[in-house]
């Protein structure tokens, strides 16, 4: 579906403003149509979170279209001068809902002018805050040294090992008589830990990265 939008939003050879805006209507519009059926914080199988996916699968949509078209390599400025305007109105605008608002229960989903407003918002944010960081990680984020360059090497196959490992680590913790808290500081950094130790392993998740001109793309990201 997202694919669908953000096709039907763009000419054959989009800019990069045009697939960013097109990303945000689309986290925007699917976003409320999802919330009629799934409400923000409502109980799924498996606990799938399904309201928050046409936000997660329009942005893994876009970083991949983009990278391999060369949009984001490196981000326009005119782009992120756009991003920063669209971050702070969209912030103006929770302000807003939040004064006039009937309350909590309308953001979270239904035919609520607050859970439109509330998907708006979110796809502003996350497009716009995601192009800066990518931006900003770019400039100052640089693998100079051995340590750096071997964590960037691995950083492929920790991003693939990180559920299982993160899963694997509650449940052996699940027992343990020590606050949630803890637990939760234990897990995150065991986890960072053990995902890039996993995608550090020679050879293991090569297999597994993009081929052709795609894969190049992602790789120069």
């Amino acid at each position: 579906m997202p694919v669908a939008v953000a096709g039907a939003c763009a000419p054959d050879r989009p800019s990069t403003g045009d697939g960013a805006l097109a990303a945000v209507a689309a986290i925007a519009v699917l976003t409320f149509v999802v919330r009629l059926a799934f409400p923000i914080d409502s109980a799924q199988f498996l606990d799938l979170h399904v309201w928050l996916w046409p936000q997660t699968a329009t942005l893994f949509v876009l970083g991949a279209v983009g990278a391999e078209r060369g949009w984001l390599s490196p981000v326009p400025a005119s782009l992120l001068r756009l991003c920063r305007l669209g971050v702070a109105g969209a912030a103006a605008l929770m302000v807003v809902l939040v004064l006039l608002s009937d309350g909590p229960a309308a953001f979270e989903g239904g035919w609520h002018w607050e859970a439109a407003g509330m998907a708006v918002v979110e796809g502003t944010v996350a497009v716009g805050v995601s192009l800066l960081v990518l931006d900003w990680s770019r400039r100052h984020v640089v693998p100079h040294g051995r340590w750096e360059r071997r964590v960037a090497a691995a950083a492929y196959g920790a991003f693939v090992a990180q559920g299982p490992v993160l899963v694997a680590l509650a449940l052996a913790l699940r027992e343990i008589p020590v606050s949630g808290d803890a637990k939760l500081v234990v897990v995150a950094v065991l986890g960072v830990v053990g995902s890039f130790a996993l995608g550090a392993l020679p050879g293991l998740w090569r297999r597994l990265q993009p081929r052709g001109r795609a894969g190049a793309a992602r790789a120069s990201l």
